[in-house]
């Protein structure tokens, strides 16, 4: 059998995310640096208003899903059946928050862009106003400047005075910035998933049954794109507790009154976000297979690489018929256990010397469960 879908969604905004109130808070310790002003006054950091709030102009983010597969029922080998499946997804319209270093970024350009444009058409540098202090102000709508003063016009005019290849336009201090949740970001991923599952015919000890079903993450990247940033990719694959193989497997038996399970759950590595290094670090060891390289907000991220892990699980079960005493007649007793080998999870950096992300089933070791079920 051959199967496919295509499947197209959205996700509204939360109230919050659209109606939240617009809230302030005060740059951390000394201040920001403001990347335009600088360079001519040299004032090093000062306080700025960051504003958080709501932005009823959002719109849904909206995702993209396609599938294919075969299902095959082997020839000649009855009860046996194999799957093998493709997806894709895309989606778009992400909400996500500008950075400040971010939005003061995309400011420096729209005013240099602005500048150039105004010099261009003839005026002197002297001439352009871009609106500080204003409802008109040329740089980033997300940011708030004061008015230029006295001091600022002559600051500006003895920099532009040094420096005639590069003159700038006079801009007075950042009042504030903004950085309410936007639509910024997009994401694709595709893997494939595998089964297979196949009934034995019976033997003389019952019925045996295998199930076997893996999933493998081909790709995980997201996209970031605030205006005037250059795009910012990111790789999702074997971070944050998506291992690129997940895997499980059970054994199956059935005998009369009897039966009885076993089966192993397999995570594969994973990068410990808690642990980086440098290259220069990464070099030195020489390139050892418990660090992974990996390209992370458009840099490279050097990590410790999280070991994959095994947990094997049992159970045993006894199912007493019509015939048996009245008491117990149609019980059914189970006893399990799950993390048989009493493994402990794999070490990795934080509070718990674990990743919760991951193997959060591991932490209790060996687990024993005793079930009753009575049908009436």
């Amino acid at each position: 059998m051959l199967r496919g879908s295509y499947n197209e969604g959205f996700m509204a905004p939360s109230l919050a995310a659209l109606y939240t109130s617009p809230r302030w808070s005060i740059s951390a310790g000394a201040g920001d640096i403001d990347p335009y002003r600088n360079p001519v006054t040299n004032e090093g950091p000062y306080i700025a208003r960051n504003y958080f709030g709501g932005s009823p102009t959002l719109k849904a983010a909206e995702s993209k899903g396609k599938t294919g597969g075969i299902v095959l029922d082997v020839p000649h080998v009855k009860g046996l059946s194999i799957t093998a499946d493709y997806w894709q997804v895309r989606r778009v319209n992400l909400l996500g928050q500008r950075t400040t270093a971010q939005v003061y970024t995309s400011d420096v350009a729209s005013i240099q862009a602005y500048t150039k444009a105004q010099l261009a058409a003839g005026k002197s540098i002297d001439q352009i106003d871009i609106g500080s202090g204003t409802a008109n102000y040329k740089g980033d709508p997300d940011v708030v400047r004061l008015a230029r003063t006295v001091q600022d016009i002559a600051t500006f005019a003895a920099y532009n005075a040094a420096h005639p290849g590069d003159p700038q336009a006079v801009a007075g201090k950042i009042f504030s910035n903004n950085t309410p949740f936007i639509n910024l970001a997009s994401s694709y991923d595709e893997g494939v998933d595998l089964g297979l599952s196949y009934t034995v015919p019976k033997l003389a000890i019952g019925y045996f049954s295998l199930n076997s079903d893996w999933s493998y993450l081909a790709a995980s990247r997201s996209l970031t794109a605030p205006s005037n940033v250059p795009a910012i990719t990111t790789d999702n694959v074997n971070v944050g507790g998506d291992a690129r193989w997940r895997g499980t497997t059970t054994v199956a038996w059935r005998g009369g009154n009897w039966a009885g399970s076993f089966g192993a759950y397999y995570i594969g590595a994973s990068q410990d976000t808690g642990a980086t290094t440098t290259a220069a670090v990464w070099d030195s060891l020489g390139h050892p297979t418990y660090l992974e390289k990996q390209l992370n907000g458009g840099t490279y991220t050097y990590r410790y690489l999280i070991h994959d892990s095994v947990t094997f699980n049992a159970s045993l079960a006894y199912r007493f018929g019509p015939t048996a005493n009245e008491w117990i007649r149609r019980t059914r007793l189970r006893l399990g256990v799950v993390n048989l080998a009493d493994s402990a999870p794999p070490l990795a950096s934080g509070q718990s010397a674990y990743s919760p992300a991951l193997n959060q089933n591991m932490v209790q070791g060996r687990t024993w469960t005793l079930e009753l079920t009575r049908q009436f």
